[in-house]
């Protein structure tokens, strides 16, 4: 749910519901934004369900819910530091973008 340090529209928190309780998720055909500022739990980058491969730590993210097309030319991977698509061949794939913890 949505706190101080995470927010979301109602198209992620849909998207992410489906996602934790295994349901369709809805149709995206427009841009939709959540963010975590404070970060959250460390999570599989291939999909909602996986418990390994390749890791996302939970560093504090912006999550953009874009249609496939707006996507496809998006990296895949978190290594370079630049945004890349989590959960790619899930229908809750979406954009991360991280955002620097204050010191």
């Amino acid at each position: 749910m949505p706190s101080e340090s995470c927010s979301a529209a109602p198209p992620p928190l849909a998207s992410g519901a489906a996602a934790q309780e295994g349901a369709p998720t809805p149709a995206v055909t427009t841009v939709a934004v959540g963010y975590w500022l404070q970060g959250e739990y460390p999570l599989s980058n291939e999909s909602p369900e996986a418990e390994g491969g390749v890791m996302f730590d939970g560093t504090p993210h912006i999550a953009l819910l874009v249609p496939e097309e707006m996507r496809a030319a998006v990296p895949t991977t978190p290594s370079s530091g630049a945004p890349w698509v989590m959960w790619k061949d899930t229908p809750y794939a979406h954009v991360m973008v991280l955002v620097p913890r204050r010191r």
